[in-house]
């Protein structure tokens, strides 16, 4: 007698040896607040209000190699800004801190014009806040070592600086 075949809509449990979820954390106030306004937010509309996007421009050489391991050190060290959110059948939503994730960085290599379009999309693409990280890099490389690191998180993860 064999086993049924495994439902694809049912994802399949992770080795006990190794959880997938590395914590739970209750939200602030003002997470609890951005979260609600979130659900109310239609991202078909335009750019989300509560994205904060931060830019710096790079003359020289530059390791892109190490610069993507220094982000994925971020969200390894900083454990709330790769959260992901879940209400659920729960009275209040939480913070789901994943055990293990994919640094969301894209490297490109493009002339100005292609570089502000690609800035624009990630600065205005939306996040998906059950599924986190809420967090992405942007690195284009452009001609005469120019360099133009985009970071953009929503604000239920990061707060201005």
């Amino acid at each position: 007698m064999s086993s049924p075949p495994p439902n694809p809509r049912v994802a399949p449990l992770p080795p006990a040896d190794k959880p997938s979820i590395a914590d739970v954390m209750a939200l602030s106030p003002l997470q609890q607040g951005l979260y609600s306004l979130a659900g109310l937010t239609d991202s078909e509309a335009g750019a989300d209000p509560y994205f904060i996007a931060m830019a710096a421009d790079v003359e020289g050489d530059l390791d892109a190699g190490l610069l993507k391991s220094c982000a994925e050190a971020m969200l390894q060290r900083h454990p709330n800004v790769r959260v992901s959110f879940f209400q659920g059948n729960l009275s209040r939503p939480v913070a789901i801190v994943p055990a293990t994730f994919e640094l969301p960085w894209q490297h490109v290599v493009a002339d100005a014009d292609e570089a502000a379009a690609l800035e624009a999309e990630a600065r205005s693409r939306p996040f998906d806040l059950g599924k986190g990280p809420s967090i992405r890099f942007l690195l284009v490389q452009m001609p005469q070592r120019t360099w133009r690191l985009v970071v953009v998180a929503h604000h239920i993860v990061i707060d201005g600086w």
